[in-house]
């Protein structure tokens, strides 16, 4: 072997995580490790979850407080625009209930002004038919005279039968004036020869 080219060679101590140590050759005097063969799993048979961070957590822990000027932008500008969006919405808000107040404003006063529309209209009733004239007599009702009903003809009938009954009618008001007439003459004539009965 080359002498001077090799590095020094020391009995170094082995410390583990779960605290067991012991030795070995190494070119380090002291060496940690976060698991050996006294608590791993394979040697030991029980499962263990080892508490270990990963390389994002380590690289957090060490570098978690330093944030670059861009991020710093970018959470500025998130910040900006949930400000902006809040106030939009409160704005909105605000002005939904006003659209709402004068709605409603509007509704009572153009209710108030119907009421007085129709006591002032009322009024004016009143006082004209105070001073209006006295109303014309009203006109009595036309008496209608009763209309003579025609006789009215069977539904079955025919022209024939509907003249018969047609006839009928005439020739006993020819009979009732035969009547009279003949008791009439008796009554009032006197004999032709001038006696009294």
């Amino acid at each position: 072997m080359k002498e001077k080219i090799h590095p020094k060679w020391f009995e170094a101590t082995v410390v583990c995580s779960c605290g067991h140590t012991f030795t070995t050759g190494s070119t380090r005097e002291k060496l940690h490790v976060e698991i050996c063969s006294a608590c791993h799993p394979f040697f030991t048979g029980n499962q263990k979850f080892v508490d270990t961070e990963g390389r994002v957590e380590k690289f957090m822990t060490k570098y978690g407080t330093v944030t670059s000027q861009k991020s710093k932008k970018d959470m500025a500008r998130a910040e900006k625009a949930k400000a902006d969006a809040e106030a939009a919405k409160a704005a909105k808000e605000a002005e939904d209930i006003a659209r709402a107040a004068a709605a409603k404003a509007a509704a009572e006063q153009a209710a108030a002004q119907a009421a007085t529309e129709q006591a002032a209209a009322q009024a004016a009733e009143s006082q004209a038919s105070a001073t209006e004239m006295p109303a014309k007599p009203a006109k009595p009702k036309r008496v209608s005279k009763p209309r003579a009903r025609k006789p009215k003809a069977a539904a079955t009938s025919t022209g024939d039968e509907a003249a018969e009954a047609s006839a009928q009618p005439a020739e006993e008001s020819k009979t009732e004036g035969s009547t009279t007439q003949d008791a009439s003459p008796e009554a009032t004539s006197t004999p032709a020869d001038g006696s009294a009965q």
